[in-house]
C-alpha cells in the first residue's frame, strides 16, 4: 500500500511540474490549439 502511495505522489509531482512547464510555454509563445 505504501509503495502505491509513493508512486501516486511522484506521479502527482510530475503532473504539477509538467503543467507548470506548459504554462510557461504558453506565456512565451501564444499557441493556437
Amino acid at each position: 500500500m505504501g509503495r502505491l502511495f509513493s508512486i501516486l505522489t511522484i506521479f502527482r509531482d510530475f503532473l504539477f511540474k509538467f503543467s507548470e512547464l506548459v504554462e510557461t510555454n504558453w506565456e512565451n509563445q501564444s499557441l493556437d490549439l
